[in-house]
């Protein structure tokens, strides 16, 4: 029996086998990926906008406020870096 090109046959793992082990494979992966765990859920890291709030106890809600008032703080902080940049350079350009 004539060999293929590059000195191998299919025996040796290269063609048709390696294919469907490679599907194989691929079907067990997939069938994994889809058994569900409660461990799967995740809390979101942070606070979006809009979020739902009403499975939120006393203290996730209380964090989420000190959250958001850190934030408000921090953008407040850039306004008046940028106002003040702005000023300054209103001031340097003034004729």
């Amino acid at each position: 029996m004539p060999r293929p090109r590059g000195g191998r046959n299919w025996r040796e793992g290269v063609g048709l086998r390696s294919t469907i082990n490679g599907l194989k494979s691929h079907k067990a992966q997939a069938r994994s990926s889809l058994v569900f765990d409660d461990g799967d859920i995740k809390k979101p890291k942070g606070h979006e906008v809009g979020m739902p709030i009403d499975t939120m106890s006393v203290g996730e809600l209380e964090q989420r406020i000190a959250l958001l008032q850190s934030e408000i703080a921090r953008l407040e902080q850039a306004i008046a870096a940028r106002r003040n940049t702005r000023a300054a350079a209103d001031s340097l350009f003034k004729l």
